[in-house]
């Protein structure tokens, strides 16, 4: 039998969620496998711990994001033999790093401050 091949993607979430949206997807991708008797529940739920733990390793061990900072992933698979086989080398990680409104604000007043001294009279 033809390997099942997909890519889980969980959209743009914060970090602190990311985990949740990935189990959710990844069993709703492969419900029908499951009902078939293709699949097993037990090995979706295993599939889904194996990426989260790497992808903990990745975010948060080297990465050091926080939980608010944004990520998008996208993880393609395979089924085979009955068993998820995550194709490590393709999966897409996209990072979006939160910046403090503190920073912010101080950013748009110094760019205000500039503007004002480049444009007198107005």
């Amino acid at each position: 039998m033809e390997p099942v091949r997909a890519v889980v993607r969980t959209g743009t979430v914060i970090v602190g969620y990311y985990a949740t949206k990935l189990r959710r997807a990844i069993f709703a991708q492969t419900r029908e496998l499951v009902k078939s008797g293709q699949l097993s529940s037990q090995e979706v739920a295993r599939g889904a711990g194996e990426l989260n733990r790497w992808l903990y390793s990745v975010l948060v061990d080297k990465l050091v994001l926080s939980k608010a900072d944004i990520v998008r992933i996208e993880a393609p698979y395979a089924i085979i033999g009955g068993k998820i086989v995550w194709e490590w080398d393709k999966i897409k990680i996209s990072v979006y790093r939160r910046v403090d409104p503190e920073v912010v604000s101080a950013a748009m007043k110094h760019a205000q401050q500039e503007r004002i001294l480049v444009e007198p009279g107005q």
